[in-house]
């Protein structure tokens, strides 16, 4: 069974702890990964309460809301795509740019349409700022 251990704490009081005696249960895949990974102790494997994670996402979106952040995120959620949309863009020109172009007018074009795209992703990037900042005030 278990076996008390004499433990002592910063401030020097000894206490008695009960150590418990788990020889007689077999080690998880998990348990054994992190034994051998030079791990003193493995992590309990306990289930996870699904009623209290929903409980504590509910009470998170409760007060978000509360505070007017929920509106918050969706502005910043809506400049980000707005962002990400557009830097993709610019990442698939500037791999089409890779390819070598004969025709000198195909590659004015191409320069043209990288700077629009850029100037562009700098707006969106200035307006997530200004919107950011005039959130958090």
């Amino acid at each position: 069974g278990n076996r008390l251990t004499n433990n002592k704490n910063r401030d020097g009081i000894t206490r008695y702890v009960d150590k418990p005696n788990y020889s007689y249960r077999a080690l998880a895949a998990a348990e054994e990964s992190l034994l051998a990974k030079g791990w003193k102790y493995a992590i309990n494997l306990n289930r996870v309460n699904m009623l209290n994670v929903k409980i504590d996402i509910e009470y998170m979106y409760h007060f978000m809301n509360k505070n007017s952040l929920i509106k918050y995120f969706q502005e910043v959620n809506k400049y980000a795509k707005e962002y990400a949309d557009l830097t993709s863009k610019i990442t698939t020109m500037s791999n089409q740019d890779d390819i070598i172009i004969t025709d000198a007018q195909q590659t004015k074009s191409r320069s043209q349409q990288s700077s629009k795209m850029l100037t562009a992703s700098l707006e969106i990037a200035r307006k997530f700022l200004e919107n950011l900042n005039s959130t958090t005030q």
